[in-house]
């Protein structure tokens, strides 16, 4: 790998591989000819590297601000196709937005591997509004930019970042590669995927054998990673802010959401995100192509989307299992379940051989989440265990230890450990949810109030605290309360179950029927409900009995 400052930017682990190289062939895939294209940043080369592949491609443009990198890259030249000696590549050292300002030629292609960093911040520049204009001007009319972003990037950075490319370009979307890759495309036309331009490309065996090493050497596959674009997307990203250089707001806030929630948080809600906004249809295909083969193509990307957002983030996938498997029974030919699914077993088993041999606390507190996940409880908890005396006092572990107390049905083992939990970390909205849970159980919804309203304050952002609070306050009939927070509920994750009904029917029951008859409208044009439910539930008699009904209603 290489790095710069001690922070990884480049290397060829398989995951890095599949970024660098997903970024160069699908862009490829989406705009009708590809004459000079720019790489803004260098890293190892591997991006710049594959799009040397394309033999169309008459120059390849590549500005990197390290001098050091661009000598680093050398030594990965086998990864990278010895692109720095191609006769095509215009190597450029400096900044990439004064490239930009300063470059008065067209490209067909800009791909931008900007990254932000729990551990730092100085990349906003390079994810804001400003930014993606420059590229857009410096685009053909039919050319495409495309921006990576992990899954594992705070959740409202995600938006911020898609509502910043959004502002730049007419025509955007989103797209998503198993398991950490996010990629944002703008263009000044409408996107559409090119078949025949792909089955061409694919002839070539030196591009075939590149995406055969990441199971998409299937020209189905890739048009299937589609998630959602234009008016869907903007939806999905909601109102907020936008970075810009007058107002880079990624510089301070990413630093703090990292310190505040985990990595696999912000991994379970993005996954979440991108599976609630994934729509039937998918990308505009251009060319002749096999409509059974694309539909079973995407219905295994579905199932993939769907394994990956049942929880826990990237690294506890048996969560998702049943997805995969019904998945694969569907569309056997389809090689990515079946790898998935033999990888899970090889690393568990692994796991299982690590364990036995150091019982690191690491490997102790992943294959507990994993029997956890399996309803191996009594497994699970004594994991958790033995991780504590590698790392007495963990506050993660102390946590998964208590919630398997609870699976256990050990309540009053549970609540002594809760309490103390509590009082060690006052400040860890977990022990105040969990503990209102508790009590909303027993009937006890005062209580159970008290104890959500703090996990809310506490994490303000978190769309599952704020929807238990939100239920408190309905189960005491504070109706108009309630349907304000699950109105936040849905600003923050338009996908959230049962948010939008709910703040449609608090409203009614509060007696603000206007509210109501707009959540109505949410409910039924994004068809998370039918106007029969509205039409007959018990909770919108007021709705139906006041002149919003008639007015937002009427058929």
């Amino acid at each position: 790998h290489m790095s710069v400052d001690g922070h990884h930017i480049g290397g060829t682990e398989p995951s890095i591989m599949r970024k660098e190289k997903i970024l160069a062939h699908l862009p490829m895939a989406l705009v009708p000819e590809a004459g000079r294209v720019l790489s803004v940043g260098l890293g190892s080369g591997v991006t710049l590297g594959t799009l040397s592949l394309y033999d169309e491609i008459g120059e390849l443009v590549c500005v990197e601000i390290v001098p050091g990198v661009v000598e680093g890259a050398k030594l990965f030249a086998a990864a990278n196709f010895h692109v720095l000696d191609d006769p095509r590549t215009k190597m450029k050292v400096g900044d990439g937005v004064q490239f930009l300002l300063t470059e008065n030629g067209e490209f067909d292609l800009i791909s931008s591997d900007s990254k932000l960093n729990p551990e730092y911040s100085g990349n906003a520049a390079l994810l804001s509004k400003d930014y993606y204009e420059l590229c857009r001007d410096r685009l053909s009319d039919e050319g495409v930019m495309v921006q990576w972003l992990a899954t594992h990037l705070p959740s409202s950075e995600v938006r911020t970042v898609t509502r910043s490319f959004q502002a730049a370009f007419p025509h955007t979307g989103i797209f998503w590669l198993d398991p950490y890759n996010v990629i944002l495309v703008g263009s000044p036309s409408p996107l559409a995927y090119h078949m025949e331009r792909v089955e061409s490309a694919l002839e070539d065996e030196r591009i075939r054998a590149d995406l055969a090493a990441m199971l998409l050497d299937d020209p189905y596959v890739m048009a299937s990673l589609f998630v959602s674009g234009n008016e869907v997307l903007a939806e999905a990203v909601g109102d907020g802010p936008v970075n810009s250089w007058a107002r880079p707001i990624l510089e301070f806030s990413t630093v703090r959401e990292y310190r505040v929630k985990s990595r696999s948080y912000h991994e379970d809600e993005n996954l979440r995100w991108l599976n609630n906004q994934r729509r039937v249809g998918g990308l505009p295909v251009i060319g002749a192509f096999a409509p059974g083969r694309l539909a079973d193509a995407r219905l295994v990307t579905d199932k993939l989307l769907e394994g990956y957002a049942a929880g826990g983030g990237v690294a506890r996938l048996n969560s998702g299992r049943a997805s995969f498997e019904e998945g694969l029974a569907a569309v056997p030919e389809d090689p990515r379940l079946s790898f998935l699914l033999g990888a899970l077993d090889q690393m568990s088993s692994a796991l299982e051989q690590i364990v036995e041999s150091s019982g690191d606390a690491s490997s102790l507190v992943q294959l507990g989440l994993q029997r956890r996940d399996e309803g191996r409880f009594l497994e699970a908890l004594d994991l958790f265990d033995r991780a504590l005396l590698e790392a007495p006092g963990d506050i993660n572990i102390r946590y998964n230890r208590i919630i398997t107390l609870r699976d256990m049905d050990r309540i009053t083992e549970m609540e002594v450990d809760l309490f103390d939990f509590r009082k060690d970390y006052p400040e860890d909205a977990r022990g105040w949810s969990l503990e209102g849970r508790l009590m909303a159980d027993r009937g006890r919804d005062e209580e159970a109030l008290d104890f959500f309203e703090r996990a809310a304050e506490l994490d303000p952002g978190s769309t599952i605290y704020l929807n238990n609070l939100a239920t408190a306050l309905a189960r005491l009939d504070r109706f108009s309360e309630a349907g304000d927070v699950f109105a936040r509920v849905y600003e923050l994750d338009n996908g959230y179950p049962g948010a939008a009904f709910f703040a449609a029917a608090s409203y009614s029951m509060a007696g603000r029927t206007v509210e109501a008859g707009l959540w109505m409208e949410i409910c039924i044009e994004g068809r998370l409900a039918t106007y029969e439910q509205f039409e007959t539930g018990e909770f919108f008699e007021t709705l139906r009995n006041s002149a919003d009904w008639r007015e937002q209603s009427a058929p």
